[in-house]
């Protein structure tokens, strides 16, 4: 027997699946927007940090940018670097490069929706794109919408972005973290900050560390 969840996107409307479309696209835009803001964090981070200018990171500099990490609002957690450098070290070279940096920033962003909050804050999209899914959600305007609701919408946007489909188990735990009043129904504002989580676990994929075999040579 397949997920549950899985048939809720039957018997969709053709308009309706073309606002999905319509969304996916806005989605991949702001990621694409997103993306580029956290590079340039990284690379501010990076500059700040890399005294030496050897474009790589050894354990004291790595420290030294989890400090400016959480100098700027970031849970430290989210970016600890491991006791040693080799733990961190993709390609084995015995530092820290930009690349790797790159990835284990974004792969702990996409994990912990208060980090990237941060950076979505200075995105104008991320409030119109959290908005406009709130509108195809709460298609009769009540102000409110049940988990149910957002069960279809996480499903059916999901297998638009070709994710795998949730859960019930998934998607429970999701919302009931932002059910604060536990009434199995979301306001907007409990929707926004888990619009915001939903970005991390569905939009938003770091790309996966590749190591340059040219340098191997």
């Amino acid at each position: 027997m397949g997920n549950g969840l899985e048939t809720m996107c039957c018997g969709r409307s053709t308009k309706a699946k073309a606002e999905l479309q319509r969304f996916k696209i806005s989605l991949q835009n702001c990621n694409t927007k997103l993306d580029a803001l956290i590079q340039e964090e990284i690379d501010d981070l990076f500059g700040k940090v890399d005294v030496d200018g050897s474009q790589a990171l050894d354990m004291s500099e790595a420290k030294s940018m989890v400090s400016k990490l959480e100098d700027r609002g970031f849970a430290a957690a989210g970016f600890e670097f491991p006791c040693e450098v080799g733990a961190f070290d993709q390609d084995g070279d015995g530092n820290i490069d930009k690349q790797e940096v790159s990835y284990a920033v974004r792969a702990a962003l996409r994990e912990r929706p208060k980090n990237l909050e941060l950076i979505s804050n200075k995105l104008d999209d991320i409030d119109a794109l959290s908005r406009d899914a709130w509108n195809l959600i709460d298609g009769t305007q009540e102000g409110y919408i049940s988990i149910a609701q957002f069960s279809q919408f996480y499903v059916e946007l999901g297998q638009v972005m070709d994710e795998k489909v949730p859960t019930y188990q998934e998607v429970w735990e999701l919302t009931r973290k932002y059910d604060t009043d536990s009434d199995s129904f979301l306001t907007y504002d409990e929707f926004e900050l888990l619009f915001c989580d939903y970005l991390c676990r569905t939009a938003f994929k770091p790309e996966e560390f590749k190591v340059d075999s040219d340098s191997d040579a």
